[in-house]
Order: C-alpha cells, then sequence, then structure tokens
C-alpha cells in the first residue's frame, strides 16, 4: 500500500539569526526559521483593486494596538509578530480591553528543537496555539530578555485566554488581501529581510531590493500609498519605482524607528510574504480537543490525485458531544466533507454522507463547527474523517505531523490512530510505517446525560445496483434521523430470492460479483430495514495492460483513479494527459497502449529509453527534462509535436528532429549538442532554446523566420551571420559566446524586448594609454596582442589602481591621464589614490576628468590628491555615495549641486574653496571633510543634521549658528578659525567624542608639551609647528607638569607625532625612533607590569578576567561576541563599516569578523597606541638594522608594509615605503592584522 503513495517532504533548512545591542546602528535580535512546508496558491499578485481601499490606513489611528514590545536580545520575532496579530484582533473585537499575551511561554513551552534562541516560523506558532497550549496572559509568565532564561511555570489549560478559531495564510504578495485582511481583522503577522544597509534611520524606512529568504517576522498595521519613494536608500542606484509602503510594527523598542514603526516599500522583495492572521475563536469554549499533531502541518501526503481522505480514530475518554472539527487547507479553493463514525472496532471505512461539507477559500487552518453535535460514550472508538478535494487540480492534500531531526525530533505515532486513503476503500496506517499523523482535531464539550435518540429508518443510497462479475462495490447506506444514537447497520442477504453464490458481502457493505444472477441485500437497525437488489452480468473478454515500471503504473493508475485491480486497454486508452514529476520512472514499457495522449511530462525521472513514445501519434506536447536521454531519433514520427522539451539530458544530435513540421516550441538546452543542420526544416517554430550546448555553426537557423524568441548562450559560437533577417525577434540570448560581430541582428535590434548583449560588444578596443592597457590586460588576464573588446571592458566594476603601483610588472610604466578609463561604462568603484599629484599638482589645467563623465553608474570615486582643478565632468555621476578630492586645488565645487545620494565627501585641504553653497541639497550627508580651506559662510549646513563628522577647522569662519541642530555629531574640528562664540554648541560639547577645540576656542594641546619634545628629542618649534600639535582634549587628562608618564600623556604624544607628510625630519633616524619606542614601553610596563604580545586564552580555554585583558597589549583572539560581553559587559558602541566594538570606559577596542552571520572577536587594540612617525629613510637601512621583517606585503592604500614584532620593546612597528623609500613609521602596541 505504501508504494503508492507520494510524499511532500521539504528539508527544514537552517536558521538566519543575529542578535546583537539596542544601538539603532546595530544589528538587531531577529529570529525567523525556514518553514518545513512550501504553500503554494494562486493569488501572487501586488496590484492593487481601485477603489476599494483607502489612500491611508492605519490601525494606530483605530486604537486597535495594544503598545510596543521589545524581544531584546533573544531570537524570538516570530512569537512577538505572532501576538502582534492576535492582540490587534482582540482589541478589534472588544474596544479598549487591554491585551498582552506571554511570549515567554510560547518561546520556552512550543516543544520544538530550535530551542529558545533559536527562532521560528508562523507554523510553530500556528502549532502552539491551535493545540490549546496558548495564549497565556503575560503576568502569568513575563518576559525574559535572557537567551538562557528560566523554564515556564506549570499553567494550567484553564488559564489559556481562548482557543484559536483559524489561521489564514494570506497568499505571498497579496497586497489586496492584505488591506482587506488589516481592515476587517487586524495586524498581520509577515516577514522581512533585514539589513541594516536597508534601512533609512532619517526617515524611519526600509526598502529591500534583494531577493533573499527572510529573516525577520513583523506585523504590518496600515498603509500609505503616497508614501514617498525618495525616503527609501539607494542601495548601488536602487530604489522603489513608486511610491507606497506599508506600516509596519516592530519588536525591538519604542525607541526604534517611529516609536517602534517603520515603513517598508511595496516594491520590497520580502515584505508580504510568510503572512498570517491568528483568529480566535471569541464564543466557544472547548472542555477537551482530541488530538495526535500536537505540532502541526509539517508535510503533506497524498495519492497524487485531486482527492484525498484522511483519518484519525480516537478512544472517548468521557461521554462527550462533538461540536467540531478542524484541519489545515494547504491550498486554496479547497473543497471538503467531514465525517464521523461511531463505535468503530475495527476502522475499515466511513459510510453514510458527510455531515459536514463546505469550501475553504485560501490556506490555513480552521475550526469547523458542526450543525449538530455528535454524542461518543466514554471508553468508545469513533473515527474523524476528512475528504478533501482541490479544484484547481493539487495533489498531496492531507497535512501530516511527522519527524524531523532539529525541527520536531519529539514526534510520536502508534498504529490505529491515523490513516489516509485515496477512496475511502483502503485505508494505510500511517503508525505502521514512517510515524505520522493527520492533522485532525475533533473538539467536545462533556454531556451531563446522554438523550437516546430513536431510529426511524435505514435507506439505501441506491436501491438497484448493477454490476459485473469480478467487480467490487460499496453499498451506501445511512440511518435517520442523521443524529440518530445508533448509526450501525447490518448487510445480509435475502435467502429466499435468488442465488446466494452471486455476491459476496461484508459488514462493510462492500460487495464482490462472483458470477451472473440477482439477488437482494437487505440493511438492517434494530427494527428497520431497507432492500437493495444486485444485478450481475457476465464479464466482459477485455485485454489487460501491463507496465514493466511500478513507477509509470502507479501514475496511470492516479490518472484513472484506480488504485488496484487489473488494468484493461478501454481504461488507459482514454487517458489524454498523463502527469509524473520526479517519480522515479525508468522505463517506458507499457505507455504506447495510452493511444489517446495528447500531453505527456515526466521531467526527472531516471528514463533512458523513448522507443515507446514512437506510437503516440496524437501527442501535442512532451517534456522529458531532466532524464538521461541521448537520442531523439526515435520521436521522429510524432508530427502533431508542437511543444518538445528535453533539457538537462546527454543528447548528442537532433537526428530525426526534422519529421516535427508542427513544432512551435523547442527547448534542448543543456545537452551535448553540436550539431543542429536539421532544424532548419522546423519553418513553424516560434520559440528556440539552445543554450548550454557545443554548438559552433547556426547557419541553418536562416531559415526559421517565425522564431520569436532565440536562447543560444553558453555555445562556442563565433559567426552568427545566420540570425540575419530573423525580423520577428523579439527575445534573443547570446551571452557567452565567441561572439566578435554583432551586426547581422542590426535590423531588428531595436525591436528586441529582451538581448543580453549591445550591437558594439565584440568591438576591439584599441587604447593610447599604455597603463590602462596593462591594468585591464592583467584583470582580463589577456596577453599582449590579444584583442581586448568592448564588451569585457563593460563588465568590469571596481577598479582600484593603487593595488598595481607597487606590482612588480607595473615598474616600467605610469598612468598620466584616465584615456580609455571611459570603456568601463558599468564601473562602481573607482580608487586612484595619489597617483597623478606629482604630474598635475602645479600644472595650469590640472588633471582632465572629462573620461570620468559617463561612468553614471559609480557610487564609490577616491581621487585624493591628485592635482585636480576642475571637476565639470563629474556632474553627471548622481549615484555618488561616497567622493574623496581632499588634498587637490579645487576652488569651484559647483559641479556636486545634484549628488544628492552622497553620504561621505571629502573636500580637505583644497586651500581655495570659499563658496560651499552648491552643498545645499546633500544632506544625506553622514561625514563631510571641509578643513584648510577658504570658507567663512557654512549657513547652508543649517539642515545637515544628519551629520556626524564634520571637519572645518583651519578655515574663515565666525559664526557657527547654523550647528545648532547638529545633535548626531560624534567628531568635530573648528580650531584655527575666526570663532568668538562657541554657544551653538555649548549643550552637545560633552557627547562629541572627538574635537580639537575648547569652548574657548583654545587648541587642546599644552605649551608645556612643546618644551618637552623640543628639549627630549631635539625636535625645533618650526618643526613642531609644520607637523601639528593637535591633540584630542575629550580624551585625554591633561597635565602641567610632564614629569611622568601615564597612558594618557603616552597617547598624547602619539598624537602630537602624527602628520600626513613630512620633508623637514629627513634626518629623523630609526635609532631615534627606537629610543622612543624603548622609552614609552618601559612606562607602559610599569603601570601596566604584563605589558607583552601572548595569547588571551590559555590552553585549557578558560576565560581571563578583565584585569587579566587589561595586562595585555596585543591580543590575538579567538572568542565569541558573548564571550567578550560576559567579561566586559555592553559595547559602548558597534560600528559596522570597521567591524569594531568600542568600550569608552575602557583603553580597549575589539575587532571582529563574521562567520555564518555570528560576531567571532579576532583581535584587540590597545586604545592608547602610538600614532605616526613621518620620515624618509632607505628601505636598505630598515633591513640592516632591524633584519628581516614577520610580514611583507602591498597595501593598495598604504603602500609596501613591513611589520615586525620587536620582543625586547614589546610594540609592533610597521613600515610604509614608496618608491624604495621610506615614508612612514608606524608604531603600534595592540594591531593585530595578519
Amino acid at each position: 500500500m505504501k508504494k503508492i503513495l507520494s510524499i511532500t517532504l521539504i528539508l527544514l533548512l537552517s536558521i538566519n539569526l543575529c542578535a546583537f545591542g539596542d544601538n539603532e546602528d546595530e544589528e538587531k535580535a531577529t529570529g525567523l526559521g525556514r518553514e518545513p512546508i512550501t504553500l503554494r496558491t494562486n493569488t501572487t499578485s501586488k496590484d492593487f483593486v481601485e477603489g476599494i481601499f483607502p489612500v491611508k490606513f492605519d490601525l494606530r489611528e483605530q486604537g486597535r494596538l495594544t503598545p510596543i514590545k521589545n524581544q531584546g536580545s533573544v531570537g524570538s520575532c516570530w512569537t512577538f509578530a505572532t501576538y502582534a496579530s492576535l492582540e490587534s484582533i482582540f482589541k478589534t473585537y472588544y474596544g479598549d480591553e487591554s491585551f498582552d499575551f506571554s511570549e515567554q511561554h510560547m518561546v520556552n513551552t512550543n516543544g520544538f528543537d530550535y530551542g529558545r534562541d533559536g527562532g521560528g516560523t508562523r507554523m510553530m506558532s500556528t502549532a502552539y496555539l491551535t493545540r490549546g497550549a496558548g495564549p497565556v496572559p503575560e503576568n502569568l509568565d513575563p518576559y525574559v530578555n535572557d537567551k538562557y532564561a528560566v523554564d515556564s511555570p506549570k499553567i494550567s489549560a484553564s488559564a489559556v485566554s481562548n482557543q484559536i478559531d483559524k489561521v489564514l495564510f494570506i497568499s505571498n504578495k497579496d497586497y489586496n488581501s492584505i488591506k482587506e485582511s488589516i481592515m476587517l481583522y487586524g495586524a498581520i503577522r509577515t516577514s522581512i529581510n533585514w539589513d541594516n544597509i536597508y534601512y533609512n534611520r532619517s526617515t524611519a524606512s526600509f526598502y529591500n531590493p534583494i531577493e533573499k529568504s527572510s529573516n525577520h517576522a513583523i506585523a504590518i498595521v496600515g498603509w500609505d500609498d503616497n508614501y514617498s519613494k525618495d525616503n527609501f536608500n539607494s542601495i548601488n542606484g536602487s530604489q522603489p519605482k513608486n511610491d507606497g509602503a506599508f506600516i509596519v510594527r516592530n519588536s525591538w523598542g519604542r525607541g526604534f524607528g517611529d516609536d517602534g514603526y517603520f515603513y517598508v516599500s511595496y516594491e520590497d522583495l520580502i515584505i508580504g510574504t510568510r503572512n498570517a492572521v491568528y483568529i480566535p475563536d471569541l464564543g466557544s469554549k472547548y472542555d477537551k480537543i482530541y488530538q495526535y499533531d500536537p505540532y502541526g502541518y509539517i508535510s503533506s501526503i497524498g495519492y497524487g490525485t485531486n482527492t484525498d481522505w484522511g483519518a484519525n480514530v480516537f478512544t472517548a475518554e468521557e461521554n462527550e458531544d462533538i461540536q467540531a472539527v478542524s484541519f489545515y487547507a494547504k491550498y486554496n479553493d479547497i473543497n471538503y466533507e467531514i465525517y464521523i463514525q461511531n463505535n468503530v472496532s475495527a476502522f475499515k471505512r466511513f459510510t453514510g454522507y458527510p455531515i459536514k461539507t463546505g469550501t475553504i477559500k485560501q490556506p490555513g487552518y480552521y475550526t469547523i463547527k458542526l450543525d449538530s453535535s455528535i454524542t461518543i460514550k466514554k471508553g468508545s472508538k469513533f473515527a474523524v474523517g476528512i475528504k478533501v478535494t482541490s479544484t484547481g487540480g493539487n495533489t498531496h492534500l492531507i497535512p501530516i505531523e511527522d519527524k524531523r531531526d532539529g525541527y520536531s525530533s519529539a514526534v510520536t505515532a502508534n498504529p490505529g490512530e491515523s490513516y489516509i486513503s485515496s477512496d475511502n476503500y483502503g485505508w494505510y496506517d500511517l503508525g505502521e510505517g514512517e510515524k505520522e499523523n493527520v492533522c485532525l482535531k475533533a473538539f467536545t464539550i462533556r454531556k451531563k446525560s446522554i438523550n437516546v435518540i430513536e431510529t426511524s429508518q435505514v435507506v439505501f443510497d441506491s436501491n438497484i445496483v448493477n454490476m459485473v462479475v469480478g467487480e467490487t462495490k460499496i453499498l451506501g447506506a445511512k440511518v435517520l434521523p442523521q443524529n440518530a444514537t445508533d448509526k450501525n447497520i447490518k448487510f445480509s442477504l435475502d435467502s429466499g430470492n435468488g442465488d446466494l453464490d452471486v455476491i459476496t458481502i461484508d459488514n462493510s457493505g462492500k460487495v464482490i460479483a462472483n458470477k451472473p444472477g440477482t439477488i437482494n441485500v437487505m440493511a438492517t437497525n434494530g427494527n428497520h430495514m431497507d432492500i437493495c437488489t444486485i444485478n450481475v452480468a457476465p464479464k466482459e473478454n477485455r485485454k489487460s495492460v501491463e507496465f514493466k515500471d511500478i513507477n509509470l503504473e502507479n501514475a496511470v493508475r492516479a490518472a484513472i483513479n484506480k488504485p488496484s485491480g487489473v488494468l484493461y486497454e478501454k481504461d488507459v486508452n482514454k487517458i489524454t494527459e498523463l502527469y509524473a514529476y520526479n517519480s522515479g520512472i525508468v522505463s517506458l514499457a507499457g505507455i504506447e497502449n495510452l493511444t489517446s495522449l495528447q500531453s505527456l511530462s515526466l521531467d526527472e525521472n531516471e528514463i533512458v529509453n523513448i522507443e515507446q513514445l514512437s506510437k503516440l501519434k496524437d501527442l501535442k506536447s512532451l517534456t522529458l527534462n531532466n532524464n538521461k536521454i541521448s537520442s531523439i531519433k526515435s520521436l521522429g514520427k510524432l508530427n502533431k509535436l508542437e511543444i518538445l522539451s528535453i533539457k538537462w539530458n546527454h543528447i548528442k544530435d537532433v537526428e530525426g528532429i526534422e519529421g516535427h513540421t508542427s513544432l512551435e516550441g523547442l527547448d534542448l538546452s543543456n545537452n551535448v549538442i553540436t550539431d543542429i543542420s536539421e532544424l532548419g526544416k522546423l519553418s513553424k517554430l516560434k520559440s528556440l532554446a539552445l543554450n548550454n550546448n557545443e554548438i559552433h555553426n547556426i547557419s541553418s537557423l536562416s531559415k526559421l523566420k517565425k522564431l520569436e524568441q532565440l536562447n543560444l548562450s553558453f555555445n562556442k559560437i563565433s559567426d552568427i551571420s545566420g540570425l540575419m533577417g530573423l525580423n520577428k525577434l523579439k527575445e534573443l540570448h547570446l551571452q557567452d559566446n565567441e561572439i566578435t560581430d554583432y551586426s547581422p541582428t542590426e535590423g531588428y535590434y531595436n525591436n528586441l524586448v529582451y538581448k543580453d548583449f549591445k550591437l558594439d560588444d565584440g568591438q576591439v578596443v584599441t587604447l593610447n594609454n599604455d597603463y590602462l592597457e596593462k591594468v585591464f590586460r592583467y584583470i582580463l588576464e589577456k596577453n599582449d596582442g590579444e584583442p581586448i573588446l568592448k564588451n569585457e571592458l563593460s563588465n568590469i566594476k571596481r577598479l582600484d589602481l593603487g593595488v598595481y603601483e607597487y606590482l612588480p610588472e607595473f615598474k616600467d610604466v605610469s598612468i598620466e591621464n584616465f584615456e580609455g578609463i571611459e570603456y568601463l561604462e558599468n564601473l562602481e568603484v573607482l580608487i586612484v589614490p595619489r597617483m597623478l599629484m606629482e604630474l598635475y599638482m602645479n600644472s595650469e589645467k590640472g588633471l582632465d576628468l572629462s573620461p570620468l563623465k559617463n561612468l553614471k553608474k559609480l557610487t564609490y570615486l577616491d581621487l585624493f590628491s591628485n592635482g585636480i582643478k576642475d571637476i565639470s565632468p563629474l556632474s553627471n555621476l548622481t549615484n555618488l555615495q561616497y567622493l574623496n578630492l581632499s588634498c587637490n586645488n579645487i576652488k569651484d565645487i559647483t559641479p556636486l549641486k545634484n549628488m544628492t545620494k552622497l553620504e561621505e565627501l571629502h573636500l580637505y585641504k583644497n586651500i581655495d574653496i570659499e563658496d560651499i553653497s552648491a552643498l545645499e541639497k546633500l544632506n544625506n550627508l553622514y561625514i563631510l571633510a571641509l578643513s584648510q580651506n577658504k570658507i567663512s559662510d557654512i549657513s547652508v549646513l543649517e539642515n545637515f543634521t544628519n551629520l556626524e563628522f564634520l571637519g572645518l577647522s583651519s578655515n574663515k569662519i565666525e559664526d557657527i549658528t547654523p550647528l545648532k541642530n547638529m545633535y548626531n555629531l560624534n567628531t568635530l574640528y573648528l580650531y584655527e578659525n575666526n570663532i568668538k562664540d562657541y554657544s551653538p554648541i555649548e549643550d552637545k560639547f560633552d557627547y562629541i567624542e572627538t574635537k580639537d577645540f575648547d569652548l574657548k576656542g583654545n587648541s587642546s594641546f599644552d605649551n608645556d608639551k612643546i618644551d618637552y619634545l623640543i628639549s627630549t628629542y631635539g625636535f625645533t618649534l618650526e618643526e613642531l609647528e609644520y607637523i601639528g600639535t593637535r591633540v584630542n582634549a575629550a580624551e585625554l587628562k591633561l597635565k602641567k607638569e610632564l614629569d611622568e608618564f601615564t597612558l594618557p600623556t603616552y597617547y598624547d604624544m602619539a598624537q602630537i607625532l602624527m602628520k600626513e607628510e613630512l620633508d623637514v625630519l629627513k634626518d629623523l633616524t630609526l635609532e631615534q625612533v627606537m629610543d622612543i619606542v624603548s622609552e614609552i614601553s618601559s612606562l607602559i610596563s610599569s603601570e601596566y607590569p604584563g605589558f607583552k604580545y601572548e595569547e588571551a586564552v590559555s590552553d585549557d580555554e578558560s576565560i581571563y578576567t578583565k584585569e587579566d585583558i587589561l595586562n595585555q597589549s596585543t591580543l590575538a583572539l579567538r572568542m565569541s561576541e558573548e564571550e567578550i560581553i560576559s567579561i566586559f559587559g555592553e559595547p559602548s558602541r558597534i560600528f559596522e563599516q570597521t567591524n569594531q566594538m568600542i568600550y569608552d570606559d575602557l583603553p580597549l577596542t575589539f575587532i571582529f569578523k563574521y562567520e555564518n552571520d555570528t560576531r567571532i572577536v579576532e583581535s584587540i587594540v590597545f586604545k592608547y597606541g602610538i600614532g605616526d612617525i613621518y620620515m624618509n629613510m632607505p628601505y636598505s637601512e630598515i633591513i640592516d638594522t632591524l633584519g628581516t621583517p614577520l610580514k611583507e606585503y602591498y597595501n593598495n592604500s598604504e603602500g609596501h608594509v613591513l611589520i615586525y614584532d620587536l620582543e625586547s620593546n614589546t610594540l609592533f612597528i610597521s613600515l610604509y615605503t614608496k618608491n624604495g623609500e621610506v615614508y612612514n613609521v608606524k608604531l603600534t602596541s595592540g594591531s593585530y592584522s595578519y
């Protein structure tokens, strides 16, 4: 029996779960898992029905929502989204009453394998609620923000607030149904794929254009069709095309978004999927639920047809009345019939009529109340059954609970409890096989007394039944009235009328016709009886049909709804359609008997030989994808074929295809075909797919003038002249071939709706820029002399010229201009680090940027220090998000005025910039560097409230009133201006973490330090003035006397020695540098005796104390975020861009990376590290003095880096070189990066 079953099993996938801090900049706790089943529906449209819904609707304004909650760091969003829906619906029905249900109880007692912090799904919350475990009031089990919280208390069933009447699984992206349900019921549980990069904090809006699996459950509480598309972030140039957004409730507290709510674009790819509405039963209160499926809908089962039966047999625990039955609907438009049979001794089938019928319009869980209750007696067995029919032709219709390791490993099943059938005749016991349970429940109330309802009559469904010898039928009979207490029927033969051997009948009414004749059957209940006459005719002489492959036979039986018995020609020769997907079919022997077949689909089987198909002359559609077929020659006589698809096979040639003159659609993709010359005879072809083969010659296609769709991608085609004149083509795929001339398509190129090429693709590019040509050859892995094609260059999206500056291959060539870069039309990132400075810094015109003017897809452009004067060619680059033009000769910045997507802009040290009014519309900026210019008026910055970094030092500014509303600033440089009044920033001064001034306008540098440096290290005042003397007063404890070093003063000195370029200190020797290192190292060691390089985790993996950690200089770690927090507590803030966890009250910064979406800390930077000493020194002197470095590498932004770990001084020294000379010595007490 089990062999004829086909079970839908969709594997449970892993959970994407993040749990971090509370700052809005950081990753938040989510906790949405993958569902074990996929619900398929017919409605997936985002289109709205005009006029049905208001332009804006908000449950907040209706008073139909409970207060915002906070899931904290636990991956429990799925429970909060569930109760956001359920509590809202209670508010809808009960008005002002307050409802607050316990997420803690659902998280702790759901019973699934994920654990408290492992996330969950809508199917898990549905299982928990529908088995009667919840909802439980919050005060009985309050929420605890702890991944390892204690277990929930035991709560009696009487404490459950209400039973769940139904759960609606609204179709993915069915926005009309979502809106209708919000208005009718309340909040809708749904999902998104949360990623901080897609969230706009200033507008509390979210738009994710990337199709990923959902990872966070939330609730939709309204919508606004006019919500501006401009409120959403633009990621890589992608922004919603239209206005409109859902109003969404989150579970991250009121500090998130708009008081806990935010807006998600209608065009977000995930919003409106995995939806659910949890609707309580507001009236009924049942005493008991009879069920075998506490873990709910996990899989589905069936016989491959559009009708399936399921049943559960229970034992009554008391005298009760069955008042309702519940089940899941997998699809929409499901017709159901509910059966209940009393006093079942050995379950075999249901007799009589269904007690309830109806139609389910959309997937979900439904409780069906009976028109009249069914009485059951204590100790008696009763069967509850359901017949389900899909009007849409869907199969596998019975939802079941089954055991899945890692998801539902606690599932149990016993024989004699759950059954399935295709026809109510033969039932399969699920407890004897895979240990599965049918998701079918019965709801009862206790009977105070039993009222016996007497039988009035017994009636057959039909009083005359005609049969043929060998045939089997079930006689239908029922007891009236329908609610009669005794429904048992006894069948017997009338011995006084006819030959008793004509038929055989059992107690269930099953009749077997043995020989020709007539006999009467009696159905009795007590003193009541009805008679049915059975007429048996002789057996016809019929030819039987056999199939060699049992899986093919099962598919045929499913098509004619004949699960058993002999198959005859007349049974099968009327079949016009046959579908058997992934059924394990190997042999087609016997299929030739299906002579009326017009449509055959046997995808994903193991078929090799298809000769039997040659006799199916009426075939019009044939799909054999994903089999093991190597030849299609035997199909040559099927001249009625209109559609043929045999992709993903082993076909080598198309011999025999020429006979298919009626073909309009042909798919032979993903084979090993080399010769397609026979295809030229298929003159009616409109659609042809030949991608992923070994084709060279396509000249035969020139005759296919009716072609509208053609896919030739991933072949070995170089000549496409055969495509000339195919003027009806609307779709043409040619990618990944060897084509250099696309001109044969010129006649219809502009009419193509889809194409993956351009007419000038394949054009050989001639470059007059030796440097860029060498770079392009390096990227494309092309040798000298090999042609560089235009379409090859258009595939380059990132170009960092600093990477190549120190590679040996580039030592004899240098860049002089950007000529040729215009071919990189899809370039998104361009970095040119100081490469053209010497050529153009003092030239009259400066570097010509005109080759960049059409690179409109650029989002990141770094032109730092390149002698640029005119930036007008950049005016069209309006997709830029990052732009660095510092240290150039720019005066006019008007071309920047329309770059409204910019988030980071660097114009530091251009010297002559005076007017910044062009920045007026750039108020999305987070970082703006304008120091060392001639700016006096900063009024344009008044609305730049998003700024976190603002550099304005060394300008001519007097009035800083425009800064008064910049409450997001954490870095501000104002020193060396003409400011008299600092009151506009006085209220936020203490909160600005990094600054170079005090409220009196003084530098944060003390003159005593200058004296100290001059007397100790021999610097001149001019030298110190040149290299800069500003330090960060906010982070230092300044002292008048520097008679001893402390960590703050050590850091103080490090900052004094920082400068980007230095020519005057050429005679500073490495020995002098080492003297500085030695002195500071010994002073640090005296304050922190354990200052040395060693592992932070011992061999026995024990965790160090805070004091242990502080006694290390550089710590090479491999610790989880949780371990770090267990030692130091929650970090002050987290910077995702630099992978840093920062503690303001400790001299430590933790550097982490991500592994499987989890933060792993790799190293610690000791905050009070020495800064940089810029100098000139021959490369050879370094090697002679220090020997072979610990590590040597090229860094595209820092040049040639040598790393030394000087054990005697317990500090790192990194030396950066260009052109063979050291230009920077960086002394670090705690950077670990190798």
